[in-house]
């Protein structure tokens, strides 16, 4: 049972199925078989076999600086040595026996598959909608197949531990990350580039910051353990820190007054660094675009060795899985042209089965000339700009929670007294966050205290009782990332606070009785509800917050509702024509609410939702009848007018909260770090609100 379970899993994750794959698999497995690259020969497996014969384990690099062999064999890190050793020391034994290298080749290159087939298994759990894509675009990469078959560079290694990380904090586990990520590092140091953007990440979501601490303790601390010997073996402080590799970094130059240079590389990642940290909120698949760029540039303003172009592949392939197919195949084209400039210029390899010695570049067998050479490599940068472009576009300016960069997200909440604003809003802001909601209430901008003779004249629900254009200006200055000065105004004593300073937030809910009122405001609102309520359902409720909660007399609510019905038609109700979302709360048994012996008890509702027409509904209601298992009901108006659902049945908050994880693409940059999800109606009105959040936020203009 649980091997078939393994079987079912490996075959969900790879798609072993899939001719895709199968291409892909039979391609690395002749070329692991049938192919020792150069690189294997000269430098691989002489340190890897030399530190076994040895016995140095400990310190593999002074073994092999005793054979007096190539003294830049193996420019790594402890942890990519302990990843390589196990396959390559079985294959070393073999080799002992016949006195060739190729079976400590074929271990070398079996490790190479499975970190291949790993990471595979990763981006597809990372991006499990777009299966094939992902094949096309990593695993049948010539960029991919080149680097780690033919050529025969181990980049691949530090690069699996940094997805990992990257997995790992996608899952809230910032210890693992940080180990993992430590463990890139002390692999090779130039998975540096992707760390400052793990900790922006980190520190830009407030709801991720409490990750940071772990991450970098766990980071510092494995990279530290791991790169030890580096400080106490001078033959690996020379072959690993002293490799002409690190130099490349500032081959791209401008001269400048006394013999300086200015590296652009360097001030091109301070200024990538820069526009990271200006993101008001970097979603995951933003951290993965920007990690895609930072290699994407690194590569492309330096002489980069082959290996290089390994280090965007994977965060590349994530980010175009779900682009169009045109762009896969110009990022396909670029692979290829990669491929074929570097056959010309860089070491290839042996096929010692078939006597062929192919490790030369073929640009001397066909006798190119350098011109010839240099239109391909501009070939290359060019295609390489290009892919970059695309990122840009794809994975920055298209994505939906870049836009919250620019403006936060601000939702509108109207109804009248008693119609559960505040619930709704206190909802909301347990999904996404106290640290990252600004919540301004309507009540704190009443004109007068309880106290004062104007409300024998005004009701709450009179425009003229509010000071809504200060209302007005702090929704609209908060929306514009701006900071207010407020008032609050407690419902216990009937008075306002002393003025108290509110910052502008990733999302900012405007609640009240006028919420959407102005036109101003709710034609700047991403998402605007508005609360309906059955009169006498409305009346039981508003009796047991103001009578039991906010301690007023009961005769003086009862006797403010004929007082207040003029002024809720008038003012409150024609809020809703501008609502994308109206909220109704109907009793399931309204004889109980006549009864008085049940005055007390919370009466069984049922939830109507209107949505006006173009709100995605279709795949809401199968996962409301499949995943909470209500009974929906949907009425369609006439063309282009709103949609009624009609949602009956129990639900618990881990049936809102599976149905949410199903029904909106990476909910986890939407909410916080625990969500406080809520059964019942307040439950659905919940999955509603995210689902209308999502769909303005993939439908606002850039």
């Amino acid at each position: 049972m649980g091997l078939a379970r393994w079987v079912d899993d490996l075959e969900r994750h790879l798609r072993l199925r899939d001719p895709l794959f199968q291409i892909g698999l039979a391609i690395r497995l002749s070329l692991v078989l049938l192919v020792v690259p150069a690189t294997y020969g000269h430098w691989f497996l002489p340190f890897l076999q030399n530190s076994i014969a040895a016995g140095a384990m400990l310190d593999p690099w002074a073994a092999h600086q005793a054979t007096g062999l190539d003294s830049h064999a193996f420019p790594y890190g402890v942890s990519m040595y302990l990843v390589l050793l196990p396959l390559t020391a079985i294959g070393a034994m073999i080799d002992g026996l016949g006195g060739s290298q190729a079976a400590g080749a074929i271990g070398l290159g079996l490790t190479i598959l499975v970190l291949d087939l790993t990471m595979l298994a990763v981006l597809q759990r990372l991006r499990p909608e777009r299966p094939r894509r992902l094949l096309l675009l990593y695993w049948l990469s010539p960029i991919v197949l080149f680097i780690g078959y033919w050529h025969g560079q181990l980049d691949l290694v530090p690069l699996l531990l940094l997805v990992l990380a990257v997995l790992s904090i996608r899952q809230h586990l910032p210890a693992s990350a940080g180990a993992l990520m430590g463990a890139a590092i002390a692999a090779k140091l130039s998975m540096l580039i992707a760390s400052p953007l793990l900790m922006i990440y980190l520190i830009v979501n407030k709801r991720l910051r409490p990750l940071l601490l772990p991450f970098c303790t766990a980071m510092v601390g494995i990279a530290a353990v791991l790169q030890f010997p580096l400080l106490i073996s001078p033959a690996a402080r020379s072959m690993v820190l002293g490799t002409p590799e690190m130099d490349k970094v500032y081959d791209l130059a401008i001269s400048s007054s006394g013999g300086l240079e200015i590296y652009l590389l360097l001030v091109v990642y301070i200024l990538l660094m820069f526009g990271a940290w200006s993101i008001r909120r970097i979603s995951f698949d933003l951290l993965i675009a920007l990690i895609a760029i930072g290699f994407l540039v690194t590569v492309l303003m330096t002489p980069a060795s082959p290996g290089w172009f390994l280090w965007p592949m994977p965060f590349v392939a994530l980010i175009f899985a779900t682009a169009r197919l045109q762009t896969t195949l110009i990022v396909m084209l670029f692979g290829f042209i990669f491929a074929g400039f570097h056959l010309m210029r860089s070491s290839g390899a042996e096929v010692p089965m078939l006597g062929l010695d192919l490790t030369l570049p073929w640009a001397d067998t066909l006798g190119l000339t350098e011109r010839e050479l240099s239109i391909w490599l501009s070939l290359l940068v060019a295609a390489g700009i290009v892919t970059s472009a695309l990122l840009l576009r794809e994975g920055i300016w298209r994505n939906d929670y870049f836009r919250i960069s620019r403006r936060p997200i601000l939702i509108g909440i109207a109804g009248d007294s008693g119609s559960g604003k505040d619930t709704l809003a206190d909802a909301m802001i347990g999904l996404m966050g106290r640290e990252s909601v600004a919540h301004v209430s309507g009540d704190d901008y009443h004109h007068w205290d309880r106290s004062k003779p104007m409300w024998q004249v005004l009701t709450h629900l009179n425009p003229n009782a509010n000071d809504l254009y200060q209302y007005q200006q702090d929704v609209l200055s908060l929306a514009g990332g701006q900071s207010i000065l407020s008032r609050h105004y407690d419902h216990e004593t009937g008075r306002k606070s002393k003025p108290r300073r509110q910052s502008s937030n990733d999302v900012i809910i405007a609640s009240g009785l006028h919420a959407l009122y102005h036109p101003a405001v709710a034609e700047r609102c991403d998402v605007r509800i508005f609360l309906d309520m059955d009169d006498k359902l409305r009346r039981h409720f508003k009796i047991r917050r103001d009578v039991h909660e906010r301690r007023h007399k009961q005769e003086n609510v009862l006797a403010s509702f004929d007082r207040r019905q003029p002024d809720r038609e008038n003012f409150i109700l024609p809020q809703s024509e501008n609502a994308d979302l109206v909220f109704s709360l109907r009793p399931l048994h309204p004889a109980l609410l006549e009864d008085a012996s049940h005055q007390d008890d919370l009466p069984r509702l049922k939830l109507c939702a209107r949505l006006r027409r173009g709100t995605p509904y279709e795949q809401l209601v199968r996962i409301l009848i499949g995943v909470c298992g209500l009974h929906v009901e949907v009425v369609l108006s006439h063309f282009g007018g709103p949609i009624d659902v009609t949602l009956e049945g129990d639900v618990e908050p881990e049936d809102v909260q599976m149905a949410a994880w199903e029904l909106i693409p990476n909910l986890d940059d939407l909410v916080t770090l625990k969500p406080t999800w809520q059964g019942g109606t307040n439950g659905l009105m919940q999955l509603l609100v995210l689902n209308q959040t999502a769909y303005a936020l993939r439908n606002r203009l850039a």
